[in-house]
């Protein structure tokens, strides 16, 4: 049940134009040379969009989309990677960069007013000054906005420690499917004030509103970190190592990230990634001559085809003293399987490992997911527990042999959560085995009682899957919430639920 449009493509640009004017309308070619598609090609196809500058002009927008059966898209940032942008002739997309900003910091109480097209690294400079941060960490930060962030359920690096968005939303303002406004912005913390219906929105993909403000919680920065890169000689020690980290007196993990070094190397070759090889090789030069290497110094007369490199990062409120946050990381990360670690002694190391896992080489393409639109490669962004993680991995390198498919996995993740961002790169034709490779991996994630869907959302792409795999009454329960808030199927059709 989504919006069918009744007008051809010509007479809808013509109509949008006579009703708001060529300032917040544009069309056609000049929409796609002013503006970037962004991870999906697809985003702008539909070639209307609407650049409201208050959320007066969202209200008005979606109301005249509403009288004249008209599907609208809503785009913050176009970061996203599971097709939630996407779009078709006859929709439009409603861009909210374009809305007056509004950034209020309020250190006393550690909470930030914020419009939904603040994007994060706008965030991240208006809380510093104060000592604070928005305790979400997303490589995309440049561009991604607190509205695409929030309709999401954003994840990040630092999850485990501060939650998912939804745990960062304190309060919220959004635009419904028949152009109301609902306004829930308590600036307190302690607001109970009956069903908390903003819950309904947060990861909820711009199905069923258009987020247009928020209150979000903030988090202080710690200001005395080490970083360091460890490798291990399997996953399981690396795992054993997250329970050592509840043991710290000195300090805590702020991040941990972990990459399986040999499907690294061979998809930087596979991607012709020049500048991740260069990274990776410089990382392992560090480790191996670096006078603060701890460990086993002949760690390259070893075998590393089956090392876990974990980059790691720890944090105090206190300047520590005589090497006490060194060590309290030390006795964290040494243990059985411990094999080698180099700490960064200056910034510029710090940022030049985490460029390693940064630069998490890619085909510059989509994430295929269900879509299947490419040949060699199928990724995945899953979750397991902590301790199921070992078994996920013995899982992902026996599918390919299993299945009898000429496959070759990669992957990186964040240890202390469980995330594993998963691809398979085959020289031949992957398309007709994406379904079985699908469940393989699928199943076997929900049987260590984990997430298909664990930090990028289900868009489009995953639309399938969460009607195969999801609970029955939860999806039934999604679809009763949908028809509620947009009876006629307006915004975001396509996305999340088919109706």
């Amino acid at each position: 049940m989504t919006a069918q449009t009744k007008n051809s493509e010509i007479e809808i640009t013509e109509l949008a134009r006579a009703a708001f004017g060529p300032e917040l309308i544009i069309t056609g070619d000049d929409a796609r040379s002013r503006l970037n598609p962004g991870v999906d090609p697809t985003s702008l196809d539909c070639g209307l969009v609407a650049l409201p500058r208050t959320v007066g002009d969202i209200q008005n927008i979606v109301k005249w989309c509403v009288d004249k059966d008209i599907s609208i898209v809503t785009h913050g940032g176009r970061t996203g990677v599971t097709g939630a942008t996407s779009t078709q002739p006859g929709q439009m997309v409603l861009d909210t960069r374009h809305v007056e900003k509004n950034l209020e910091v309020d250190p006393a109480s550690g909470m930030a007013v914020v419009s939904a097209g603040i994007t994060l690294a706008e965030l991240e400079e208006a809380a510093a000054p104060h000592g604070l941060h928005p305790g979400i960490e997303i490589g995309s930060r440049s561009a991604c906005t607190v509205g695409g962030l929030i309709s999401t359920n954003a994840g990040g690096a630092e999850v485990f420690r501060y939650g998912m968005m939804r745990q960062r939303v304190v309060g919220l303002e959004a635009v419904l499917a028949d152009g109301s406004l609902m306004v829930d912005m308590p600036l307190v913390r302690k607001s109970n004030m009956g069903i908390d219906v903003k819950q309904l929105l947060i990861g909820g993909e711009g199905t069923l509103g258009i987020i247009t403000k928020a209150v979000l919680k903030l988090v202080a920065i710690q200001p005395y970190t080490r970083t360091l890169m460890i490798v291990f000689d399997s996953m399981q020690s690396a795992v054993d190592m997250v329970g050592r980290f509840n043991q710290l007196t000195n300090a805590s993990v702020a991040k941990a990230d972990f990459i399986q070094w040999k499907e690294y190397i061979a998809k930087c070759l596979s991607v012709g990634n020049d500048q991740c090889l260069t990274l990776a090789h410089s990382a392992l030069a560090s480790i191996e001559e670096n006078t603060e290497s701890l460990g086993d110094k002949d760690l390259f007369e070893r075998n590393p085809k089956d090392l876990i490199f974990v980059i790691a990062e720890f944090d105090s409120s206190c300047e520590p003293d005589d090497g006490i946050l060194w060590t309290d990381a030390l006795e964290a990360v040494t243990g059985d399987g411990f094999i080698d670690a180099v700490f960064a002694k200056n910034e510029k190391e710090r940022a030049a490992l985490w460029a390693i896992r940064d630069e998490w080489p890619s085909n510059d393409r989509l994430p295929t997911g269900i879509k299947y639109d490419y040949d060699d490669e199928i990724e995945f962004d899953v979750s397991v527990p902590i301790k199921s993680l070992p078994a996920l991995i013995d899982f992902i390198h026996e599918a390919p042999t299993v299945l009898g498919i000429n496959a070759t996995p990669s992957y990186v993740g964040h240890l202390i959560d469980g995330n594993i961002h998963l691809s398979y790169q085959s020289e031949t034709n992957l398309d007709a085995w994406a379904p079985k490779l699908s469940e393989y991996i699928i199943t076997k994630v929900k049987q260590l009682s984990g997430s298909f869907s664990a930090e990028h959302g289900i868009g489009a792409y995953k639309r399938e899957w969460l009607e195969r795999y999801g609970d029955p009454g939860h999806i039934s329960l999604m679809r009763t919430i949908k028809l509620a808030l947009d009876p006629k199927g307006i915004l975001n059709p396509g996305k999340v639920l088919e109706l």
